[in-house]
C-alpha cells in the first residue's frame, strides 16, 4: 500500500466518522428545526429549511477537509514537531500512528535527526485528528509527493506502530521488515518500546 493509498483510506475513515456523528446528531436537529417548521409556514419554512441544509454543509466540510499546510521550524523529538502557519502561529503536532524513542531513551536522538532530515524547514500538509492529553495536535502529516511522515519514520526503523491507537496494520508490515533488517533501533535486539520507558521511569519515581 503507497502512502497515497493511505491519505485515502484516512479520508474514507474520516468520511465514515462523520456519517456516525450525522447519524446521532440528525434527530436532535429533525426534532428542533420540526417544531420550528410547524410554527412557520410559507417562505419561512424554506428558509429555515436552507439553514437546516448549510448546517449540515458546514458540518461535514469542517470534518473532513481540514487540510492545513504550514513550515516545520522546529523538531522536539522524533515524533512531535512544531508547524508555522499563516499568520505567524505556530501549532505543537504529535503524529499519529507512530510513537518514537524519548528523547533520554537509546535511539532518540537517531530518531529526531530523522524527523528532522525529512521534514525541518519544509511545507507540509497536515490532517488534525485529535488532542491529546498535553493539548498538543494529533496529526497525520504529508510530505514531498504524498509520503507519509509517521509510516516513513517506521520504514527507517526509528520508530514503533502504536498498535494502540492506531488501526493501519499496513504500518505494523513496514514494523516488522525493518525488524527483520535490523534497521535503526532494531539493530538492538532489547529494544524497549517507548511507553515501556516511560512505564519503568514512573515506577522509579515512585520508589
Amino acid at each position: 500500500m503507497s502512502c497515497k493509498q493511505i491519505k485515502i483510506g484516512f479520508l474514507l475513515k474520516r468520511i465514515a466518522l462523520v456519517n456516525w456523528v450525522l447519524q446521532r446528531v440528525r434527530k436532535s436537529y429533525l426534532i428542533i428545526f420540526a417544531a420550528e417548521l410547524l410554527e412557520s409556514s410559507g417562505n419561512s419554512a424554506k428558509i429555515l429549511m436552507k439553514k437546516f441544509i448549510y448546517i449540515k454543509l458546514l458540518f461535514i466540510s469542517t470534518l473532513i477537509f481540514s487540510q492545513t499546510k504550514g513550515k516545520i521550524i522546529k523538531i522536539k523529538d522524533g515524533d512531535t514537531v512544531v508547524v508555522l502557519l499563516e499568520g505567524k502561529t505556530q501549532e505543537t503536532l504529535r503524529l499519529a500512528d507512530v510513537d518514537c524513542p524519548e528523547n533520554s531513551q537509546a535511539f532518540g536522538k537517531n530518531a529526531k535527526q530523522f524527523t528532522s532530515s525529512q521534514v525541518f524547514g519544509k511545507t507540509v500538509v497536515f490532517y488534525r485528528i485529535s488532542k491529546d492529553r498535553y493539548k498538543r495536535t494529533i496529526a497525520k502529516i504529508f510530505y514531498e509527493n504524498e509520503k507519509y511522515l509517521s509510516a516513513e519514520i517506521i520504514k527507517a526503523g526509528f520508530g514503533w506502530w502504536y498498535f494502540k491507537a492506531s488501526k493501519n496494520m499496513e504500518l505494523q508490515k513496514f514494523q516488522n521488515q525493518a525488524k527483520e533488517n535490523k534497521l535503526g533501533l532494531w539493530a538492538d535486539d532489547n529494544a524497549m518500546s517507548p511507553w515501556d520507558f516511560r512505564k519503568s521511569k514512573r515506577k522509579k519515581k515512585v520508589s
